[in-house]
């Protein structure tokens, strides 16, 4: 769905679908989560805040990173997450505060149909990215084709739903939980493989396959009235073989919650004036990937 296109660590598992009524009647949790995700579709703008954090933890000798810094990185990440979004035309401004190693970084992410402007702590010039929508690294993920094989790769016991939820400023919601055991998160990852174009993004599915283990991921959907997500959440613990030492893993701890709020409500986009300010321009082909991290 449009809400993750920038939270692209967590937002597969989100993915706005067709809906798929199977009858009347009572729907299941499963039905009801595929409902909401296609209500989104409606949403031309939002405002969404939130944080996410992620752990890494690894034997500190004999494993061979390519890229051992960024495993560094990952140790202890805390980013908060604040911004605005619209669909037609497509704009988004978003602020980021990323925590690591006990210091805070500020970046600023101006994006306008393809073209994406970021201002970086310690650096007075903007980069400037004019086709990052179009690497493919994105763009497919968020696709409804795609979106509707994954979910009906998942078991509808991975569904569950708990009526009643009062959020702040006494939003009533229904709760959609999904639990993904190791051998479902895999059914998702081979059936978006069967349906991407991307080769980039299948090579890098192909390693997670193989390599990555759910010891638990649970996402929680909290639904309005109206059907719209208002809130997203995903707690888990995964583990990866190290390619090259297969007895050596990762384990990786997250948890995150998005808040979602003025939906389609007019909002005023302010960018920077961009033919003043010092811009560099970056090719997205320069840009870092997931296949180019490293072997796990």
């Amino acid at each position: 769905m449009g809400i993750k296109k920038h939270l692209v660590i967590i937002l597969v598992l989100t993915l706005s679908i067709g809906i798929l009524l199977t009858g009347c009647g009572k729907q299941s949790p499963k039905q009801r989560f595929m409902e909401a995700l296609e209500k989104s579709q409606e949403i031309n703008t939002y405002y969404m805040k939130g944080n996410i954090k992620l752990n890494l933890s690894f034997p500190e000798n004999g494993l061979n990173f390519k890229n051992r810094q960024m495993y560094q990185f990952l140790k202890d990440l805390n980013i908060n997450i604040e911004g605005r979004t619209q669909k037609e035309p497509a704009l988004s401004i978003m602020d980021l505060t990323i925590r690591f190693s006990g210091v805070n970084f500020d970046v600023q992410i101006y994006t306008k149909n393809a073209e994406m402007w970021m201002k970086l702590p310690m650096i007075s010039s903007y980069l400037y990215i004019d086709d990052y929508a179009a690497t493919g690294q994105m763009g497919e993920m968020f696709d409804n084709k795609l979106a509707k094989k994954v979910i009906d790769s998942l078991d509808d016991d991975s569904f569950i739903m708990e009526k009643g939820i009062t959020l702040e400023n006494n939003i009533k919601t229904d709760v959609i939980t999904l639990n993904l055991k190791n051998g479902e998160l895999k059914n998702a990852m081979r059936a978006m493989m069967t349906i991407l174009d991307s080769a980039e993004l299948i090579k890098t599915l192909e390693r997670f396959e193989k390599n990555m283990k759910t010891e638990n991921l649970e996402l929680k959907f909290y639904l309005d009235n109206n059907s719209n997500i208002r809130r997203e959440e995903i707690n888990g613990k995964l583990t990866i073989d190290d390619e090259e030492n297969p007895e050596k893993k990762i384990a990786i701890d997250v948890y995150g919650i998005f808040d979602i709020s003025e939906i389609n409500r007019k909002m005023e986009f302010e960018f920077p004036d961009f033919e003043k300010e010092q811009v560099v321009p970056m090719k997205s082909n320069n840009l870092p990937t997931l296949s180019k991290v490293g072997k796990f």
